[in-house]
């Protein structure tokens, strides 16, 4: 998603009907899901032509604009290929152009100015600033099982006492640093914070391909990902400064099949784990239930839900049947193309390059590695064999994974003494993130300022307090 925001950074248009005090150089700033961006725009009306100009990027090309209309200082234009669209006002007093742009959904305010702009700061008031009460060290080892380099950062506990715990944090989908920046928001920083305070160790590590890491985050698989929970595991074991401290894995979103897949392989080391907004059905079943969730509390209609649904039901049947890229690729093809001529109107750009992006875009998520072992993934079969204290939390208004039928699942798959070690909650109000949510669809985590509710922290320091 950040990916795709970015995109708008590079796009315009205008035309006819020229009023010259529109023309020259203008100049915005503007924040959408929590990014900072600035825009430049060069008008010459005269030549009915605009252009933008991305001002971070030292010399971004002009990039020229179409579909305008500008009459009676109303200004409208869009970017077909990128499906942005802009519609406005020229204000010879205070001589600014305002208006709304649109893009996939999204729709943010513009007020485009003479003078030179500064990027937005973005307000994240649980991010941790120095000076801190706690040591911190950064160390690297080697996954011994492909030779990857695991980068991250121990955050000791302040007033340390002989044996405290120590927790490995893993990651959710998407590429993320170490820690966990999503839309600026730094969850895993402000965990790794709260718990020292509370007198409980933290290691996070950079996924791979971001921060320090070298590896490639395209190439890895979920077996990959598990795999440097391992590797973390081990590294800790094997230093005699923490013999004697138990170790616990903690897992947000996607990290949660990432340390049930390592918890089975050091059953030993691993004395308890925290699951934030985890699966506990299968990955298929996840992905189909969010397809459906999702467009519902974007404000879509029970009509394109259901639509959407239908397309990665049949995505995810295809693309467990064959396991041949490129046969799997032809078959999605057909699919997805037939998929996009059946999309409710207004909702699919159904040109011949909007069906292609759709057809494409939508085959690579899954027609991969990563994505047949996602799929394929039943939490199930590694909940049922617990046998540690758990704690897993869910946001009820999380429209990533359902929190009723994934914690009845965790419930519904743990023997009667995994549930009397465990504790299974939705907590009121929160999102996939764990934020204390407004609209509580996709698109405002980045609005919200808050990073992660304090219920998620009240939930977790008296649990692993108390192991």
């Amino acid at each position: 998603m950040k990916n795709f925001i970015g995109g708008i950074c590079l796009f315009f248009a205008f035309s006819s009907l020229a009023q010259t005090s529109v023309n020259g150089l203008w100049h915005s700033s503007f924040v959408i899901m929590g990014q900072p961006f600035l825009m430049d725009l060069e008008v010459a009306m005269d030549k009915n032509e605009v252009f933008l100009i991305n001002p971070e990027l030292s010399g971004s090309p002009k990039l020229p604009c179409s579909d305008v209309v500008y009459n009676n200082q109303e200004l409208s234009f869009g970017l077909t290929q990128a499906g942005l669209k802009f519609k406005g006002t020229y204000f010879e007093k205070g001589d600014s152009l305002v208006g709304m742009m649109t893009q996939s959904g999204l729709e943010w305010k513009v007020v485009f100015g003479r003078n030179v702009v500064q990027k937005a700061v973005v307000s994240r008031p649980q991010t941790p600033h120095a000076p801190f009460p706690y040591k911190t060290e950064d160390v690297e080892f080697v996954n011994k099982s492909d030779g990857t380099t695991v980068f991250g950062t121990f955050t000791f506990p302040i007033n340390p006492a002989v044996d405290y715990p120590i927790v490995i944090f893993a990651s959710g989908s998407g590429p993320q640093d170490r820690n966990c920046n999503i839309f600026e928001h730094q969850s895993f920083w402000v965990l790794a914070d709260m718990l020292a305070r509370q007198g409980i160790a933290s290691f996070r590590f950079d996924d791979r391909g971001t921060g320090k890491s070298k590896a490639s985050y395209a190439a890895a698989d979920l077996n990959d990902f598990a795999s440097d929970v391992v590797a973390s595991i081990d590294y800790i074991s094997n230093q005699s400064s923490f013999k004697g401290h138990s170790i616990g894995l903690m897992g947000h979103s996607e990290g949660g099949m990432h340390i049930l897949l390592a918890q089975n392989q050091r059953k030993k080391q691993v004395k308890f784990m925290v699951f934030l907004a985890s699966i506990g059905l299968s990955g298929k079943e996840t992905l189909i239930q969010q397809q459906y969730e999702i467009p519902l509390k974007n404000g879509m209609d029970e009509t394109y839900a259901q639509w959407n649904k239908a397309v990665f039901e049949g995505l995810t049947e295809r693309v467990i049947a064959e396991k041949d890229q490129a046969k799997c690729a032809a078959n999605l093809q057909t699919f997805l193309h037939d998929m996009a001529m059946k999309a409710p109107v207004g909702t699919l750009d159904t040109s011949a390059t909007g069906i292609e992006a759709f057809v494409k875009t939508t085959a690579d998520l899954m027609n991969n590695d990563w994505g047949r072992q996602f799929l394929t993934f039943n939490a199930g079969d590694y909940l049922k064999k617990l046998n540690l204290p758990v704690l897993a939390v869910f946001g009820s208004e999380d429209a990533q994974v359902n929190p009723i039928s994934n914690s009845e699942a965790f419930k519904r798959m743990f023997t009667e003494k995994q549930l009397a070690q465990s504790q299974i909650e939705i907590l009121p109000g929160l999102n996939h993130l764990l934020q204390t949510c407004k609209k509580c669809d996709i698109m405002e985590y980045g609005d919200l300022t808050e990073t992660m509710s304090p219920l998620v922290f009240s939930k977790l320091v008296p649990f692993i307090h108390h192991l």
